[in-house]
């Protein structure tokens, strides 16, 4: 338990140790620290710390009353520390391990005065509870900030102190798997991340390389040794001027002074096209540069004065080659170096009153300069890019319009078998289901009295809790599932207490996400006619689940008859169909107005993704279709609350001008 002052003692005395012993050495700059999610260097998630030394500390310090004591006092905390007092119980942990940072970097300081603490957090946010809570959902459901709060990290805290350096995380794998790269790429694509992390004295990143490993058992069959577990771990690097992008974007965003790149092995491959640009950023001071403030996207400019020069880099952040015109006032006598080994710089043209400087950057190309006279200034710069660039990103935009309208028309699944309890019983059982076989409940096939086809199930329970579930399922790859279901009771006026539900074991733990309907519920009550109710999880698991089943829990006695099971691995809800066609639209705005990087960011985010790898694209163009008509019944939702509307802006005035008047939603 990080929190308690006898753990930090001990780290403290390691740190110590380390700095003492090799402090005064030449190459001694400093220690990195490995946050991980489930190590000992930060706080696991927000759920940690109940214990009654940490309480009574937390009590103490805060004046925060709990009155939570006896056998039940863990789980009392546990109810107001992540409720009621969740921002004071927050705040507090997270300064408590910031001031235990500042004494690490205070250790290594008085051994050595150059000495910094690196917060290496690729790791930090690594463990289920972060993954759940940082799941890409529309709106976005968690914050990154919030989470790295959870785990006592905040992430201003470079700005206290220019000893400690929280490195930016990106995290770098081969795209095998959406579903696995979600978090991964929401936590790279954070424009606030790393507005936070450019604020620090030192900014800095620090890029992991996701090992990649196969497993082979093969080996092992062969091996003389026993109970040998054997895999081969590989390390792939992007090819050509992609092998640039981490760094060309750790300029841009970051302004970095310090650039991390590793993981389990040394990033191997495409040196050829590192060297340059390596060479070129160890050449630059590493100090804070000024952004020049024109409109020149996707090419970040930067300046700076040290040591009586004047330095300048520009940075392409971007896949396309582009052209920079840029204007300079050269003081009498000022001679301008090159900082790539590699790259001979074009000349300085002179203008009216100016002298030019014309240039071309490839790919994630950094250029830089050094002018020996420290009054030397940028004073305009103009960016031109390839014709075709603009009708590629207009044509990516098309393309996710038409993706987002097609997924109002997305076939249920097919694998639910006898999800209309069709088939006759047999032995007793109802094909495709499992019913809880013990005395005072019963599932029963029956007349459907109105539905779609000729039986229902009928289920009773005279008080027992008893279930209905499916055979396993195989879990879509979407990370969403809706359950749409007919109901209806012979008595309204006794309502059963009826679970909608999904279960499953995600990495071996009891997986369950439910809702309720009937008895104990206001807006979900079941009449005696047949009423559709749904229930969507948009959260669902993307890695370690298995043996996903559908299930229908009666909590207690009741009687209720159920029919024609649906589901959705792709279906939205109107304010995430809204907040899809927001981003689309945002897109095209940024294309508008020549903001390239940000409309390439949006194009190329998890959602566009998202829709590309999920949703086919019909012949027929969907601009202009009516929407799905309305079920005959009302729909019922059976989700605990009802989804938040976003607030209009002139934003969604510009989508809704876009869309087709039949489905505007303002």
């Amino acid at each position: 338990n990080l929190l308690d002052a006898r753990v930090q003692q001990v780290l403290v005395q390691r740190v110590r140790e380390l700095a003492l012993r090799y402090g005064a050495h030449a190459s001694f700059a400093g220690l990195a620290l490995q946050l991980s999610g489930e190590g000992y260097a930060q706080l696991p998630g927000l759920d940690w710390g109940y214990d009654d030394r940490t309480i009574a500390q937390f009590t103490h310090e805060t004046g925060t009353a709990l009155n939570a004591t006896g056998p039940q006092r863990f789980a009392a905390r546990a109810a107001l520390l992540t409720g009621t007092h969740r921002q004071v119980w927050q705040s507090w942990r997270a300064e408590r391990i910031s001031q235990f940072y500042l004494r690490l970097a205070a250790e290594l300081k008085r051994a050595n005065p150059r000495a910094r603490l690196y917060l290496a957090a690729a790791g930090a946010l690594e463990n289920l509870e972060f993954k759940h809570e940082l799941q890409p959902t529309l709106p976005a459901r968690g914050s990154i900030d919030d989470a790295l709060r959870s785990a006592g990290i905040v992430s201003d805290l470079g700005q206290r102190s220019p000893d400690i350096v929280l490195l930016r995380p990106n995290r770098l794998s081969p795209p095998i798997s959406l579903a696995a790269r979600a978090v991964d790429l929401s936590l790279n694509d954070n424009p606030e991340l790393d507005q936070r992390i450019a604020a620090s004295a030192v900014p800095a990143a620090l890029t992991f390389h996701e090992p990649q490993r196969v497993r082979l058992a093969s080996f092992d069959q062969q091996s003389p040794y026993r109970q040998t577990y054997t895999w081969l771990v590989s390390q792939m690097s992007p090819s050509e001027e992609r092998n640039r992008r981490r760094f060309a974007h750790s300029l841009a965003a970051l302004d970095a002074q310090a650039i991390f790149d590793g993981g389990w092995l040394l990033p191997l491959g495409q040196e050829a096209a590192l060297t340059d640009l390596v060479a070129l950023y160890r050449r630059l001071p590493a100090v804070k540069f000024d952004t020049f403030a024109g409109t020149t996207q996707p090419v970040t400019i930067r300046t700076a004065v040290h040591r009586g020069a004047f330095y300048t880099y520009l940075v392409n952040d971007s896949p396309w080659t582009v052209e920079v015109d840029s204007e300079w006032q050269i003081p009498e006598g000022c001679q301008r170096e090159g900082l790539s080994p590699g790259r001979e710089l074009e000349p300085l043209v002179p203008r009216a009153t100016n002298s030019g400087w014309r240039l071309s950057l490839k790919p994630y190309e950094v250029v830089a300069a050094k002018f020996s006279a420290p009054a030397a200034k940028l004073v305009g710069a103009r960016v031109t890019l390839p014709p075709q660039v603009a009708a590629d990103l207009e044509l990516r935009i098309r393309d996710l319009q038409a993706l987002a309208l097609a997924l109002r028309n997305q076939p249920p699944l097919e694998t639910l078998a006898n999800a209309s309890f069709e088939q006759a019983a047999t032995g007793g059982g109802i094909p495709g289901w499992v019913a809880t076989e013990q005395a005072g409940v019963t599932a029963d096939l029956g007349p459907a009295q109105g539905a779609t086809g000729q039986q229902a199930l009928h289920f009773v329970s005279r008080g027992p809790v008893g279930s209905v579930a499916s055979l396993p399922l195989t879990p879509p790859d979407t990370g969403r599932l809706e359950i749409i279901v007919r109901l209806r009771v012979d008595d309204p006026t006794q309502q059963p207490p009826l679970r909608i539900a999904i279960d499953g074991r995600e990495n071996g733990e009891e997986y369950y996400r439910h809702a309720a309907v009937g008895r104990g519920t206001e807006r979900a009550q079941i009449g005696k006619e047949w009423t559709q109710f749904v229930f969507q999880v948009d959260d669902l698991p993307l890695e370690g689940l298995s043996q996903l089943r559908v299930r229908f829990d009666l909590m207690g006695a009741g009687d209720v008859w159920i029919d024609d099971v649906q589901l959705h691995p792709l279906r939205f809800f109107d304010n995430e169909n809204i907040e899809l066609l927001l981003m689309i639209t945002s897109a095209q705005v940024k294309l508008q107005e020549g903001q390239w990087s940000d409309c390439m960011r949006l194009v190329e985010s998890y959602w566009a993704q998202f829709l590309a790898l999920h949703v086919p694209l019909t012949q027929q163009p969907l601009v202009g279709q009516p929407a799905t008509p309305a079920p005959a019944a009302p729909v019922e939702t059976a989700a605990p609350a009802a989804p938040r509307p976003p607030e209009k802006t002139t934003l969604k005035q510009k989508f809704n001008e876009w869309l087709p008047a039949k489905i505007r939603p303002f």
